[in-house]
């Protein structure tokens, strides 16, 4: 399956809940707080799709963001 961005993926993207997506992309002992994720949702660190009220993300797209957003490189 090809995906619009013309990678090729075996899975489709699935779009989750704030909780899930906290479960799925953290380890149980260094999961964010519920405010510390909803503050860098209203930074935009973290990719959402917003439907009606309710925000859903995607936990591969935000696993990548978080590590591109959130590593110190070594000097």
């Amino acid at each position: 399956m090809t995906a619009p961005n013309g990678t090729t993926s075996s899975a489709p993207e699935k779009l989750v809940g704030e909780e899930e997506c906290i479960a799925l992309v953290f380890a149980d002992d260094v999961k964010p707080a519920p405010r510390t994720w909803r503050k860098w949702k209203k930074q935009r660190r973290i990719p959402f799709v917003k439907m009606g009220r309710l925000s859903f993300y995607d936990p591969a797209s935000v696993r990548a963001a978080i590590l591109k957003n959130f590593t110190v490189a070594a000097k």
